[in-house]
């Protein structure tokens, strides 16, 4: 790569402070070629002083929170014109979180002895299995991919492997694992010297992960008492921790028309990702090898372009920006492959279990797969300033929440099925964008 930046250099010496020695035959990827250029220009044609400043003034912003209030204070009028809020968070919500970031693990145990119910593990199972056919029905029927392609794209959606809740160790009672982690973990200063510790010690194991042996079923990079769902393209898996499988994503003893809305479209839109433009690029072992055929991968660009052009035409009205459907393309696909692949295999399972979804009180006027599409627009209810929505539209690879629910329900034929739409009438589009 033609740049004066020497990054090869600057590893060396990166791995050098945990005694990781690279070599010349270590394979560095880097996907966003583009990226490093640009900023190896910016470090050329700015002077000394303000790169100082710069890595000066980013280090303090995110470290503002651990120091006393006179500083915090300047970040809050910072962060109010940034993101519109105007209150800083309760200290003591601030290092619960901190606490559960870091020693997560240790949280979780905790968590799930107390108040996790082991059966929405094992009934989130069977949902990712059902939503995981169906998504492979969704392959074999579609027609743009040829065989070869196709035969790959269906050995992959059967090789994801699935985490959900929390790994197992944690329901054990021996904590040796535990203390081993944690073997490091020894503070006795104050808060914020202990946090720099803690960065220090996050490198540590991040730099010396090199030279160990891969694990497979480890959890990287998240804990299971946080919300939130992950697609891991290198390790071609997906991850539900034990934070996401609660109302109002998943009730064990709620009808299936309400699960299979939520947190059954989180499923469907984590498998998804596997076959988007860029989950896709990985292949079910998860090495990046191109194996889709040039007349497929041609043919999925043709589709995702649709998908893009959607996007960019919808408008935040709020602050009065469009979406940037380029920047979103990759959940986008997610979010309407896994609408499908949910209903579907909501379909699925009432062919089996007839009547025994139950009606809810004051709701008896929608049938069954209008509760399916209702529960999945209220999941992404929400309320932003106006500074948080521009910096969402500008930054996040995320449709804003609204366009999450119009976009893929305005491109599925059974939604206008089953509300009575015609294409072309309301939120239903006449040209459907259609990936998977």
């Amino acid at each position: 790569m033609n740049t004066t930046f020497d990054f090869v250099g600057h590893l060396r010496r990166l791995y050098l402070l945990v005694n990781v020695t690279l070599v010349d035959t270590d394979v560095v990827i880097a996907s966003e070629l583009d990226y490093l250029r640009n900023v190896s220009l910016i470090i050329d044609q700015q002077p000394p002083r303000v790169l100082q400043n710069y890595m000066v003034w980013r280090f303090m912003m995110s470290r503002a929170w651990i120091i006393p209030r006179r500083f915090r204070t300047i970040k809050q009028q910072f962060d109010q014109v940034f993101l519109g809020t105007t209150v800083e968070q309760a200290r003591a919500m601030k290092c619960a979180s901190y606490v559960n970031y870091n020693m997560g693990f240790a949280v979780s145990k905790l968590y799930i002895d107390k108040y996790f119910d082991k059966d929405a593990r094992i009934e989130s199972m069977a949902m990712i299995d059902n939503i995981r056919n169906q998504f492979i029905d969704i392959i074999n029927q579609s027609t743009w991919m040829d065989s070869i392609s196709k035969s790959r794209a269906v050995n992959k959606a059967r090789a994801i492997n699935a985490k959900v809740g929390y790994p197992d160790y944690l329901d054990d009672n021996n904590n040796t694992k535990l203390e081993k982690d944690y073997a490091e973990y020894n503070f006795n200063s104050s808060f914020a010297r202990n946090v720099l510790l803690m960065l220090k010690l996050n490198v540590k194991k991040n730099l010396q992960a090199l030279r160990q042996l891969l694990d497979r079923e480890e959890w990287i990079g998240y804990t299971p008492t946080i919300v939130n769902a992950f697609y891991n393209p290198s390790f071609n898996d997906i991850s539900f921790p034990a934070g996401i499988l609660q109302t109002p994503f998943f009730y064990k003893d709620a009808p299936k028309y309400l699960n299979y809305g939520a947190i059954g479209t989180i499923i469907g839109h984590e498998i998804t990702h596997g076959f988007d433009n860029y989950g896709g690029l990985y292949d079910k072992n998860g090495n990046r090898i191109l194996w889709w055929s040039n007349e497929t991968l041609s043919a999925f660009n043709q589709r995702k372009t649709c998908i893009i052009d959607q996007y960019s035409n919808y408008t935040v009205t709020q602050i009065d920006l469009q979406v940037n459907g380029e920047q979103t393309q990759g959940e986008n696909i997610a979010d309407n492959g896994g609408l499908k692949a949910a209903f579907f295999a909501y379909q699925k399972w009432t062919q089996i279990h007839r009547n025994l979804d139950k009606k809810l009180p004051g709701l008896t006027k929608y049938s069954a797969e209008q509760m399916f599409f209702l529960n999945y627009g209220q999941i992404w209810c929400s309320k932003m300033t106006d500074q948080y929505v521009r910096n969402l539209v500008l930054r996040d690879v995320h449709s804003p929440s609204q366009f999450r629910i119009l976009g893929s329900t305005s491109n599925f034929p059974e939604f206008d099925r089953v509300f009575g739409c015609q294409p072309g009438q309301g939120n239903s589009r006449v040209n459907k964008c259609i990936v998977w």
